[in-house]
């Protein structure tokens, strides 16, 4: 199951009260922005990706956060990225994941739900959380994009030893 066949499949009344719920309780007047995201979503089409949508719970100071991320399959140990830490053969097994906040929606849409998000999220609280994660730098694609080139931008200059 895509991103984009669970968007086709919600009503905005349920995302709405996940919304308020999981990270708007004391202020659910922010929340009507998220339903012209939903809208544009609906309309919009998905493009392939190899990468799958996950959603996990986490617990920290007797606080629950929800986190976002993307995998692909790909094993730390097996990854450029780990090659210089010292992983235990648990941790070398996990998988790598991938902050997604930056990826263009279409490829979120043609993304799949990962088994263990579907077993452990309903579609309404998976929709929220991606909603929520990919609307972090902008509710608009457009300044998404203007933040990616703001950050492409700064690399350059880092790396031709420009201050910042």
């Amino acid at each position: 199951m895509t991103f984009k066949e669970i968007i086709d499949n919600v009503k905005w009344s349920d995302i709405k009260k996940c919304l308020i719920r999981n990270y708007y309780s004391e202020s659910p007047e922010n929340v009507p922005v998220y339903k012209k995201v939903l809208l544009l979503l609906k309309k919009k089409q998905a493009s392939e990706s190899n990468m799958r949508i996950c959603v996990e719970r986490y617990t920290e100071d007797d606080e629950s956060y929800c986190s976002v991320c993307a995998l692909a399959g790909i094993k730390k140990k097996d990854s450029e990225d780990f090659k210089d830490f010292k992983l235990t053969k648990k941790q070398g097994e996990e998988e790598v994941s991938y902050g997604i906040g930056f990826t263009e929606w279409s490829e979120w849409l043609g993304m799949k739900i990962d088994k263990k998000t579907v077993k452990n999220f309903t579609k309404d609280e998976i929709v929220s959380h991606c909603l929520w994660e990919m609307t972090f730098y902008g509710y608009q694609e457009k300044r998404i994009q203007a933040e990616i080139t703001k950050l492409k931008k700064m690399v350059r200059d880092i790396k031709k030893g420009v201050k910042i």
